[in-house]
């Protein structure tokens, strides 16, 4: 198993460098766009048009950061979901196996509340 999640480690690893690379040369592209349109902007009679991709540059960012946001919370409440039901199988274990000290507990506080006239 551990093999397993070094390798889905390595992975996701390798695909964020992948998904930073394509971000770094995207900026870098929409940088030279907008730098080109600013300086055809001064040109009165400039016959060639550049558009600026930056929604589809947004688009590159926004997507794998809202499905991977989501994925991690996902996991993130099957894993404490997976917790909570061993904590309470635990807890009803214990409750089980204890000779209910918790009841004792309580009878020896209100005897000592009588002792001391509280």
């Amino acid at each position: 198993m551990t093999n397993l999640k070094e390798y889905s480690k390595k992975i996701v690893q390798q695909m964020i460098e992948v998904w930073f690379t394509g971000f770094k040369f995207g900026v870098c592209i929409v940088g030279a766009e907008v730098a080109v349109a600013t300086i055809q902007s001064f040109m009165p009679n400039s016959s060639m048009s550049i558009t600026v991709h930056l929604p589809e540059l947004l688009a590159y960012v926004g997507a794998p950061v809202s499905s991977g946001i989501l994925g991690y919370l996902l996991k993130a409440a099957f894993e404490n979901r997976e917790k909570i039901k061993i904590f309470r199988n635990k807890e009803v274990a214990h409750d089980e196996y204890s000779d209910t000290s918790s009841d004792r507990q309580d009878l020896g506080e209100s005897r000592e509340a009588d002792l001391h006239g509280i």
